[in-house]
């Protein structure tokens, strides 16, 4: 049976939302794998992300034409082949001639930053992330579970067999929820995700 593998770093609830209608008017989903973050559901805004096109998704079977998708594939190839950036950045990786992480000191020297090789700068930023973001709005959390429910209606209606699961997570960021003192936010989103999913099966 053939599968697709489709994974975006960083997607919102609404995004995947978008993507799941987007596939199923392509072409009928039989069955859905779908990884949840705690993480994402903590952010209020955006809805969507820098990138992220609601307009060129389809909601419906048959609801852009062939020359539409046509058009706007050779706009979007044109812009990546035509982005000077995306060409400096290209010509620098196969010269080998790429510059280091680097972060300015309070000397006004620059120090090599290898943290991305180690992994170490991965869990710095996660950190931060869930830092700054330590008592989410219970506004935030709401909207965004919704977009899951509506998720679930939507399998539901169209015979989608939706298989939902969480990640295991580094005991690093177990540590520094119980530092942060969100334990019990973490267990309380769990609970929900629970509620939801029994409340649309029913």
């Amino acid at each position: 049976q053939r599968a697709f593998n489709f994974s975006v770093p960083g997607l919102t609830p609404h995004e995947m939302l978008r993507f799941v209608m987007h596939a199923q008017a392509q072409q009928k989903r039989d069955r859905l794998m779908v990884g949840l973050e705690y993480e994402s559901f903590l952010s209020s805004t955006p809805r969507v992300m820098l990138g992220f096109e609601p307009a060129r998704l389809s909601g419906q079977m048959n609801q852009m034409s062939w020359t539409e998708r046509a058009s706007q594939f050779c706009a979007d190839l044109s812009t990546v082949l035509l982005s000077t950036t995306a060409t400096i950045n290209s010509f620098q990786i196969l010269s080998g001639d790429t510059l280091p992480n680097r972060t300015l000191q309070a000397d006004g020297s620059w120090q090599d930053q290898p943290l991305r090789r180690s992994g170490e700068a991965g869990f710095v930023r996660v950190g931060k992330y869930l830092a700054t973001r330590a008592q989410p709005s219970p506004e935030a959390m709401a909207a965004n579970l919704q977009e899951l429910r509506e998720l679930l209606v939507f399998a539901h209606q169209h015979d989608i067999d939706l298989r939902l699961y969480m990640s295991p997570e580094h005991l690093f960021l177990t540590q520094l929820r119980t530092q942060l003192g969100l334990n019990h936010q973490w267990q309380e989103f769990h609970r929900q995700l629970v509620a939801i999913n029994q409340a649309v099966a029913e």
